[in-house]
């Protein structure tokens, strides 16, 4: 399968110029035309890049950027590999097991890498190719379309190495490509440019935008023109409406294409002057600069900018910028179609100095310069500014505006209708007020001529209002009609009707005025770009906002997703919008979910604080009157109160987010959440230490406190607590389980070390590894009628199957999967006893005399195989026992379950109704693929057995199954034959399923 980068077009459509231009050229609408459409797709693939790294950054694993503590650290290798590949490729032969784990968990991530890096090496070679071939005349003097494409190309390239640089470590990106390009057999013309292109730096002049390889001549016209020429391209303002808001960037992305103009004095000064006099820190396509700590290595810009930007200067700014916000005055309520015009240049000025005080304030300083700017703009913002609320603030007022605009786009024809007739109407009535007040302050003639005049006015209005100059003729008739009435004084007699005039014609104005182009610029001045990558930041506000205030951060998120919608709608293409819409949806979810992250922190740390010591405390059966006060503890339970009612107002603050915002159902999200806590405790439950029963005991404990709790506290939240806890115990063990039983089929042994898990500094030891360190044959014996294992040495008791039931009563799927994991090892002890064997067997004679001379041959590494197999066969046993009589203890609850169930039916239906109960059944282990190893109900356990070499000769016969030989022909004790046909029995039971057993050969 071919994973295209979103919003990307597939390689059949990807736009190519070399070769045919000539033809190009003689087509209708002139070279022009051609070059706009082809300068459309470039931008759009362009754009489609940008999110594409983005996206994947925030996808790469941890055990990739930092690999110091990860188990494929041997195979991450960075460039160093190329030094000599010979070597490192006979070195890594070793890890192959490594290399298919890592492909096989990152196999779409590989996939969607190669992908991107044949979308960027087209890209920019595509692009190169256009600035090389296509005429660069009249390229200053016409600022047409075509133009300002060619410069948003050049700004998206520089936009993509600045997101490589900034999204991926170095060395993050070599370890990548040495990855793929040693996993990967078909390696791509992307796969090799990005081998060239993505090392890490050699010196400082050696960075991506270097590589590159623009024109120089192309970067020396934009900086001509923008810092020689700029005042004389403002006639061309209305031709400027992609550049003019990136202008910023684009010049400082092009500063990093061109380093050796940094010797031109007078042009970067008119540069600064014109665009960086009031700002030194900029969001270039979401990336937070500050140019401070930018350019602190290049001299001459450093000095530039310094004069320019001092601690006072700085003060005097922020200054500035929080008087324009305060002195905006925000509507609150409802909003009208007709106080839209006057509020969208308030929200423009309000946004702009929200930006600017929004960026200077983000202390992410490297320097002591950039700092000691930031702490100027943070004394003069003390305790005047909150960046979240001030946001939050206008949030709500956009979004009425846009909701409201968007409706009324909708209906704007019968609107204007409605409007159009509302004022005409009124005119009416002026008109018929004139005619029968007496004595006014008019000869006849003047009267009669007033009339007319307003009935002229009427018809024009209903004939041109709702044409393409009806503000025009709104704002034109609400002027002359307001100069009329005061002129000839009648401003008493039409006191009643003039303002319902003016304000039916400021609506019918505002209706007017309403257009799409109006939206997008209203949508794209309101948009945060820049506050995405400040979220992290915000984390423990917005979380407070989420419990004590979600309305302002719904209103929060509405506002950042505006930044969604004006990049899609940039995209040139329709069929690209959609994709490139949804990577960019997604990545903001993940930030904002992440910044709520400790969310579910939050609702464990009640759970631990409040819930459980609840729970834990044991009231005693007779209760003295003088002790109840005591025991009731009011502080606990005003805590316990006060923590249930957090989660509650937490539960409702998720609820009132949007699903857009959350990248999902809000409370799907919540117990997600919940879900990976969860498996976090239950890890570190099964991670142990200290002695074996101590740490079971306490697994079975701890765990049934935590259910319980967790129960507690979802249902204040509305989530399902039960089914997360079966679910994820689930998850937890069997896939776990799954995965070692695949690892140990697939290579053919087992290792224990397999059982521990992996920490984030050292392996921890699971039960299941303790209880077989604990029951090891080479340190213990198995007493059986104890039932219990003792050290051989000093003959202290060391395990006792006893604390098994507790634990299946806890935790049922954590026994289960442990019982399969020991029947695997057992099988593969097995399997590793009868390979040493089979050379050894014989072909034809199987009397009792040859299968004793095969005995005394047999080597003496079978007996320690022999041992761990037997080990674990009878610790799988004994967690066997555990469920079955556990359930036992819940047949008489299932059995009461079965009789209400009928009786509740009264006899309707049949029994395929009971069929939903053979679930809970077989998780019980009362069915019978459930219980393979049930016949081991001997009063005699089983236990080691000797001699070793007459046991693998009946294992022997049981693998071989066809053999007509019965255990009774063996010359042993006939105490070793019923145990032999015991064991014999277990293997089998363990190994078959029960319908595929083979006949009985005893």
């Amino acid at each position: 399968m071919v994973i295209k980068v979103p919003g990307t077009p597939s390689d059949g459509e990807r736009p190519v110029i070399s070769g045919g231009m000539d033809l190009i050229k003689a087509r209708d609408g002139g070279v022009r035309s051609v070059y706009e459409s082809f300068l459309w797709n470039v931008v759009d693939e362009g754009r489609a890049i940008t999110v594409e790294i983005a996206r994947l950054a925030d996808i790469v694993p941890q055990y990739i950027i930092d690999p110091s503590k990860s188990r494929f650290k041997p195979i991450l290798l960075d460039y160093n590999y190329f030094v000599n590949c010979e070597h490192h490729d006979n070195m890594l032969s070793m890890y192959q097991d490594l290399d298919d784990d890592i492909f096989t968990e990152n196999k779409q991530l590989f996939a969607n890498l190669v992908n991107l890096f044949d979308s960027l090496a087209s890209f920019i070679t595509t692009f190169k190719q256009y600035l090389e071939e296509a005429s660069s005349d009249s390229r200053l003097e016409e600022w047409d379309t075509v133009r300002e494409l060619e410069l948003e190309a050049f700004y998206l390239i520089g936009l993509s190495c600045l997101s490589l640089e900034r999204l991926f470590a170095a060395h993050t990106l070599e370890r990548l490509v040495v990855l793929l390009f040693r996993l990967l057999d078909d390696r791509s013309s992307g796969l090799v440019f990005a081998l060239d292109f993505l090392h890490a730096p050699q010196n400082a002049e050696d960075t991506l935008f270097s590589r590159v390889g623009i024109p120089l001549h192309f970067v020396d016209e934009i900086l001509e023109v923008f810092g020689d020429r700029f005042h004389e391209i403002q006639v061309h303002s209305s031709s400027l409406t992609r550049i003019r808001p990136i202008l910023p960037s684009l010049l400082f992305l092009s500063l990093r294409f061109r380093p050796q103009t940094l010797a031109n004095t007078p042009r970067l000064s008119r540069i600064l002057d014109l665009f960086f006099r009031d700002q030194w820190v900029i969001s270039v396509g979401g990336h937070i600069v500050n140019l401070v700590d930018d350019w602190s290595n290049q001299k001459l810009l450093s000095s530039l900018l310094a004069s320019r930007i001092t601690p006072a200067r700085a003060r005097m700014l922020t200054d500035q910028q929080l008087a324009a916000l305060q002195t905006v005055d925000l509507p609150q309520g409802s909003m009208r179609i007709s106080m839209i015009p006057s509020l969208i240049p308030l929200i423009s000025k309000y946004n702009a100095a929200l930006q600017w005080l929004c960026l200077h304030s983000y202390d992410k300083s490297s320097t002591r310069k950039s700092s000691g700017l930031t702490t100027a703009v943070k004394t003069s913002l003390t305790d005047h500014f909150e960046p979240h609320l001030a946001m939050a603030n206008v949030a709500r007022v956009e979004h009425n505006i846009i909701t409201v605009y968007e409706r009324t786009l909708r209906t704007k024809k019968e609107s204007l209708e409605e409007a159009t007739a509302s004022v005409c109407s009124l005119i009416d009535e002026i008109a018929e007020i004139l005619k029968l007040t007496p004595n006014l302050p008019l000869k006849e003639d003047r009267k009669t001529k007033l009339i007319d005049w307003f009935v002229v006015l009427k018809t024009r209005l209903q004939e041109e209002a709702q044409g393409q100059k009806g503000a025009e003729i709104a704002m034109e008739v609400k002027q002359r009609v307001d100069h009329v009435i005061s002129s000839v004084g009648l401003s008493l007699t039409l006191a009643a009707v003039s303002p319902r005039l003016q304000q039916s014609l400021d609506a019918l104005y505002a209706l007017s005025s309403l257009n799409k182009t109006h939206l997008r610029s209203l949508k794209a001045t309101s948009a945060p770009g820049y506050a995405i990558e400040m979220l992290a930041s915000w984390s423990s506000q917005l979380q407070y906002m989420l419990v004590n205030s979600p309305l302002p951060l719904r209103a929060l998120c509405y506002k950042l997703f505006l930044t969604v919608g004006v990049e899609a709608v940039s995209v040139h293409s329709s069929s690209r919008r959609s994709p490139l819409a949804r990577a960019l949806s997604s990545r903001l979810s993940k930030r904002l979910r992440a910044s709520l992250d400790s969310l579910p922190h939050q609702i464990f740390e009640v759970i631990d604080t409040c819930v459980i010591p609840q729970l834990e405390q044991r009231w005693p059966t007779a209760l003295d009157k003088s002790e109840v006060r005591r025991l009731a503890d009011m502080d606990e339970r005003l805590k316990l109160a006060e923590g249930t009612r957090a989660l509650a107002n937490l539960s409702l603050g998720v609820a009132s987010l949007s699903s857009r915002a959350m990248g999902g159902r809000p409370r799907e999200v919540v117990s997600e959440g919940i879900r990976r806590e969860l498996r976090v405790r239950l890890q570190k439950m099964i991670s142990c230490e200290g002695g074996v029963h101590d740490s079971i005991g306490r697994a079975g404990s701890e765990s049934n406190l935590l259910r319980s709790a967790l129960i507690l506290a979802c249902e204040h939240m509305r989530v399902p607590g039960s089914a997360i806890w079966r679910e994820e115990v689930a998850s937890l063990f069997e896939k776990e389980a799954e995965r070692i039983v695949d690892r140990a089929a697939k290579r053919k042994t087992w290792d224990d070390n397999w059982l521990d898990r992996e920490g984030a500094e050292r392996r921890e030891r699971s039960m299941i590894r303790m209880m077989i360190d604990a029951t090891n044959p080479k340190k213990t014996r198995y007493i059986g009628h104890e039932q219990a294992w003792r050290d051989t040495k000093s003959g202290k008791e060391v395990f006792t199957p006893a604390i098994l039931s507790r634990l299946e009563i806890s935790l049922p799927l954590c026994t289960s999967s442990m019982s399969r994991l020991l029947r695997a090892r057992a099988s593969i002890s097995l399997r590793s006893i009868l390979n040493q064997m089979r050379p050894l067997m014989p072909t034809t004679d199987v009397s009792p005399e040859s299968l004793v001379r095969l005995s005394r041959s047999l080597p003496s590494s079978i007996g320690d195989e022999l041992a761990g197999m037997t080990q674990s066969l009878l610790l799988a046993h004994y967690l066997d026992h555990a469920r079955m009589r556990s359930a036992r203890l819940m047949v008489p609850h299932v059995s009461r379950a079965l009789e209400a169930t009928t009786q509740f039916m009264n006899g309707e239906g049949d029994d395929s109704s009971l069929l939903s109960l053979l679930p809970l059944l077989r998780h019980l282990g009362l069915s019978p693929s459930g219980l393979s190893l049930s016949s081991l109900s001997s009063p005699s356990s089983p236990a080691p057995l000797s001699p070793i070499a007459a046991v693998c000769i009946a294992l022997w016969l049981t693998e071989v199954g066809g053999v007509q030989t019965t255990l009774g022909t063996l010359p042993l004790p006939s105490e070793t034959k019923t145990r032999l046909a015991l064991l014999r029995d277990t293997v089998v039971a363990g190994r078959y399923p029960s319908k595929n057993k083979p006949k009985s050969i005893c």
